[in-house]
């Protein structure tokens, strides 16, 4: 996602988290708009900058947000209704703090679309109150440090998560009652009390996965031990051997009679030769 620090500054300002963002490049209005009401998204970038500032940042409805002050009450008003949920992967060990302006089939929608490439999401603690929006916002950034990068396709377009951490559900909700602060600001809450502690994952900072430390990866993990030395002593103590072996008296006489004879057979050839050599040429004469 292509977002300026600009905008970054802004978002913060107005306290909107980046999955309320939508990627909206090359797409026409008609077409963002559609998918960002799918989507549950408000501010789409990436489209035509408006004639007044250049700003690139639009409502589904094509509005620039930066420049008209009524379209920011509208996103505020739009965050105020809503549930704030925390749903969780077993298959994947994270959890999602997410918002819903209906909370009915959040569950099933975000297994249909594979939300973040998984398909096993479960919605375990949904709440309704005031301000639900800038509550995820806050909840959000106590909990980045256990963000993780997540994309998934929605359209044929590539989105990015910002709601992904992997962190235990304990610590989720801790963290989000923490931002709800007084519970008369609480409508109406649910949590499925039998499944949280099989969503009690390991928090892990920096989104990096934990390394389960088993009997047989420690035995694999061991270097191998080479012994460079010991092998050349024992390469160098054959060849001594082999040379003091060579090198023994009888060897010696052995090698000084093959000398001797082959000598011998030489000269007695040479012999023959100027002999024959000697004759020939008396004959001639």
């Amino acid at each position: 996602m292509n977002i300026t620090k600009e905008q970054l500054k802004f978002l913060e300002t107005q306290k909107i988290s980046l999955d309320k963002i939508f990627d909206a490049t090359g797409l026409s209005k008609t077409e963002y708009h559609k998918s960002m009401k799918e989507m549950d998204k408000i501010i789409a970038i990436g489209v035509t900058p408006c004639a007044k500032f250049s700003h690139s940042m639009r409502t589904r409805n094509g509005h620039c947000v930066q420049c008209n002050t009524a379209t920011i009450a509208f996103l505020e008003r739009h965050y105020e209704k809503g549930y704030i949920y925390i749903a969780g992967s077993k298959n994947e060990e994270v959890i999602k703090v997410g918002f819903a302006s209906d909370i009915n089939n959040r569950e099933e929608s975000l297994n249909d679309e594979g939300y973040g490439e998984i398909n096993d999401w479960k919605i375990i603690f949904q709440v309704m109150c005031k301000d639900a929006g800038k509550i995820e916002f806050r909840t959000h950034k106590k909990l980045n440090k256990y963000l993780i990068n997540r994309s998934y396709l929605k359209n044929n377009k590539k989105n990015e998560c910002y709601e992904i951490f992997s962190c235990s559900y304990s610590l989720a909700k801790k963290t989000l009652d923490e931002n709800i602060g007084d519970n008369n600001n609480i409508k109406k809450s649910f949590e499925n009390l039998p499944i949280i502690n099989e969503y009690n994952f390991d928090n892990v900072m920096g989104g990096l996965k934990r390394v389960v430390s088993t009997k047989e990866r420690v035995e694999r993990a061991k270097p191998l031990i080479r012994k460079p030395n010991i092998v050349k002593k024992k390469s160098t103590n054959k060849i001594k051997d082999k040379i003091k072996i060579t090198n023994t008296p009888n060897n010696l006489k052995k090698k000084n009679k093959k000398k001797e004879k082959s000598l011998s057979i030489w000269m007695v050839s040479l012999f023959f030769i100027v002999f024959f050599a000697l004759i020939k040429t008396c004959a001639m004469n």
